[in-house]
């Protein structure tokens, strides 16, 4: 669990983020729109709902944190990787919103925001203690079969795998953790496929071994 102090002093902060989109053929109207209203700046409402889906997620995780379970693949057991959001923003939410939507060179920017209460800025704040110490990792998916979330949960295992790495000598049989989003996410296109880099704070977890024969 978090060790969350009390301030007075604590201001809460707003979280920005930016998603790049592949070049498709949508209509850009005005910026400042909320996510969840009718108000689209994209005509395919399929595009839009995945991008607030993302947002949320994200600034979720950098709030409230993922579970995750990773069963490792090792002596005939298939590789197994969950992840679930602890708690998540409502899609409703209007602190969630577009800041600006612009386009370079046939790719979408799209800066969205959320504002968060002094309760969530305790947590903010309770995630970048001491306690909890930070990983990096990087990952990619397909564009023609994956998707940005497939990346930035690829990415997020790697950030534990270099974490854990550098602890447990021996191959582990399954790992459990709470995890946190230090920052939001570097997203990005290229090549063919989704790139994500991220930077995570690891809470709570647990590590079970191999029995040995």
């Amino acid at each position: 669990m978090l060790a969350i102090q009390t301030s007075a002093s604590l201001a809460a902060e707003t979280l920005r983020g930016e998603f790049q989109l592949l070049p498709k053929p949508i209509e850009i109207t005005s910026p400042g729109a909320i996510i969840a209203s009718k108000q689209d700046y994209f005509e395919n409402e399929e595009t839009i709902r995945e991008l607030t889906d993302d947002a949320r997620w994200i600034f979720s995780g950098m709030i409230y944190g993922y579970a995750v379970t990773w069963i490792l693949p090792a002596r005939g057991a298939e590789e197994e990787f969950k992840i679930e959001i602890m708690a998540q923003i409502p899609a409703e939410d209007e602190k969630l919103k577009t800041i600006s939507v612009n386009e370079i060179d046939g790719t979408i920017y799209v800066l969205i925001e959320y504002a968060s209460d002094f309760i969530q800025q305790k947590r903010l704040e309770a995630w970048r203690g001491s306690l909890f110490p930070s990983a990096a990792g990087e990952a990619s998916s397909p564009i023609s079969s994956g998707s940005q979330r497939e990346a930035l949960e690829v990415a997020i295992k790697e950030a534990i795998r270099n974490h854990f790495k550098k602890r447990e000598f021996n191959q582990p049989q399954s790992i459990q953790a709470i995890v946190a989003l230090a920052e939001f996410p570097q997203i990005g296109s290229g090549s063919g496929t989704y790139r994500a880099l991220v930077n995570i704070r690891i809470g709570l977890n647990s590590v079970r071994h191999y029995k040995i024969d």
